[in-house]
């Protein structure tokens, strides 16, 4: 053992076992970020469980006038008075919808900005529908509503802009600036995703959300294991290190002691 360590303090191991100790937090911190989306995903699926099936809630009580939102109160149901602004009625691309098939089409998700009696005004999500004939022809889209109807909805968070140049009345993610932009039209930091607002026909209803935790879990565990990859290296490397520099009558004692141990187990193996 004091040859062993004699080994280890010599500089060139202390730097190897820095560099192993330097990949070892690397791994480790690799499994604290696949812990913590691990985390975001059971938060996510709670807030879906607890709040898309609850009681309606007022508008006003989840937007504020200013537009802002708290985000805990994701896939919350409300109810609201007010009207659609159809002129503004506005595309999203490349949507993939997989309603009872097994494989997703494409198409377009509708949105048109809702103005309410009271608070601000806020997009919608009407749904999804299929492309048209040709990549140069839209689809026919199901009206919205005229006039003040009430409006059921989940609350939803935007998605983040990808400041793509789209031809007009286009967005490829379902953001409140990207619309601003096009329409000229002030609206909330949220959506809401459509419930029901009495129209039929109306664009199909989105495919529910998934409530599948995903891999996040296993992949911490498998790179809090890693650690021990780079210091169990390191420990061998110096265990054989420390070996080279017994005499060479040592070497060979030990070597034929291993091999007596080996035969003694085989022999009991055959006896038995």
């Amino acid at each position: 053992m004091g040859r062993w360590f004699r080994t280890a303090l010599q500089p060139k191991w202390l730097a190897a076992l820095l560099l192993a100790l330097l990949v070892a937090g690397v791994f480790w911190r690799m499994g604290l970020w696949q812990w913590h989306r691990h985390e975001a995903k059971v938060h996510a699926v709670e807030r879906l469980e607890s709040h898309r099936d609850a009681p309606a809630v007022p508008y006003t009580d989840l937007v504020r006038p200013d537009g802002s939102y708290e985000f805990t109160d994701e896939w919350t149901v409300t109810e609201v008075q007010g009207r659609y602004l159809p002129e503004h009625q506005t595309l999203v691309r490349n949507r993939p919808w997989f309603g009872t098939a097994s494989k997703s089409t494409y198409g377009y998700e509708v949105l048109v900005p809702f103005e309410p009696v009271e608070g601000p005004t806020i997009l919608v999500n009407r749904g999804w529908v299929p492309n048209g004939p040709d990549a140069q022809t839209l689809p026919e889209i199901p009206p919205a509503p005229s006039g003040e109807i009430t409006l059921s909805a989940w609350l939803r968070p935007s998605e983040p802009s990808r400041d793509r140049d789209l031809p007009e009345g286009q967005v490829d993610m379902v953001n409140p600036g990207d619309v601003e932009q096009q329409s000229g039209l002030e609206l909330a930091e949220p959506f809401l995703l459509m419930r029901d607002d009495g129209a039929d026909p109306r664009p199909n209803p989105l495919d529910p959300p998934s409530t599948d935790l995903g891999p996040h879990q296993a992949y911490a565990w498998q790179w809090w294991l890693a650690v021990l990859f780079p210091l169990g290296m390191w420990v061998f490397a110096v265990r054989n290190e420390a070996m080279l520099t017994l005499p060479a009558e040592e070497r060979e004692r030990r070597r034929a002691a291993k091999a007596a141990r080996k035969k003694t187990r085989i022999w009991d193996e055959e006896d038995a």
